[in-house]
Formats: structure tokens, sequence, C-alpha cells
């Protein structure tokens, strides 16, 4: 896949995730794939550093990062897109900042383990891939630079809800939580 800008411009590096979405089939999960290690790093580093919500503080943060960073990718990206004649694609498959940001914002609801981990990862591409309800709401109605992102935004969102609810139900069925530590760890 060749990109609609030059490879080194900072928007297909961010966009892409450093050439992550350019390699053809299965981006969005590749990504996020990939943000699972830098933010299990982030939150364990977190956790050490500053306690038990520090980890989840600096995923926030970063995912706040990632988004404010690729809305302006998505939007140098989707002119230069349209300046090529392909400007009718509103969400670039080969723009995969918007997974690492969802990825990210649902793994900072879960505590630091492989569980929690491999939850968030399965939430979120469910949600991200079949777009149920307000996902899919969003990916049809919300263009732009904000549409490439927030449909990833609100499937992290439904994975935190879906989370909350896996916990509410385990803690009614089993007698104790799911998930202990992280933030979802004080839902209970």
């Amino acid at each position: 896949m060749t990109p609609a800008l030059p490879f080194r411009h900072p928007a297909t590096l961010i966009g892409t995730v450093l050439g992550l979405g350019l390699l053809g089939k299965g981006q969005g999960t590749i990504a996020s794939l990939a943000a699972l290690i830098p933010g299990m790093a982030m939150l364990l580093l977190g956790h050490e550093i500053a306690g038990p919500l520090g980890g989840a503080i600096v995923l926030l943060a970063a995912s706040a990062k990632a988004t404010a960073s690729g809305t302006w990718a998505s939007h140098i990206y989707l002119n230069a897109k349209k300046r090529i004649g392909q400007g009718e694609d509103t969400d670039p498959s080969e723009i995969v900042i918007d997974e690492v940001a969802g990825q990210w914002l649902l793994l900072a609801f879960v505590p630091p383990t492989v569980l929690g981990m491999v939850t968030a990862f399965i939430l979120f591409r469910l949600f991200d891939i079949t777009k149920p309800g307000p996902v899919g709401w969003a990916d049809r109605h919300i263009k732009g630079a904000w549409g490439v992102m927030f449909d990833d935004i609100v499937a992290a969102i439904m994975g935190i809800v879906t989370l909350a609810l896996l916990q509410f139900i385990w803690l009614a069925w089993h007698g104790h939580q799911l998930f202990t530590g992280g933030i979802i760890g004080y839902v209970g």
C-alpha cells in the first residue's frame, strides 16, 4: 500500500504508527496488538512509580495524546488523499493511530495482568470490528479527522462498560471480583 504522503512525513508516521498501517490486511488488529506492548509497559511503570492508579493515569494521558496527534495526522492525511483524487475514503485503513488510542483507553481500566491485557484486546477488537450500536453510528455519521478517531474511542468506551458489567456479574455469581486492580478493580 502506498501512503498518500511521503513515508517520512510526520502525518504518515503518526497516522500509520510508523508504517504498521501500510502492512496490508489486518492493520487494525496489528496496531492494536502492537499497542499492548508499550501500553502494558506504561501501565506497569505508572503502577510502580505512582501506585495502583498511576498506570491508568499514564495510559489515559497517552490515549489523549494519541487521539490529539491522530486527529491532526488524519486531517493532514485525508486532505492529501483528496489532492491526489482518493478523497472518497473517509477512514483509510492505513490510518491506525485510532486503534492505538482506543486500545490504550481501554487498557487504562484493566489491572496490569495477562488476563487484563487479553480481555482489553479482545473487547476492543470485538467492538471496533463489529461496530455495534454507538460505534456504528459514530462510524457512519462523524466524518473527517475526528470521525477517523471517534469510532475507536466509542469502541473503547463500550469495552469499559462491558468490563464493568463483567465485573458485576462475576461478583454476583462467584462472590469475588474477576479483576482486582486497575480502575475496574474499584467496580463492585
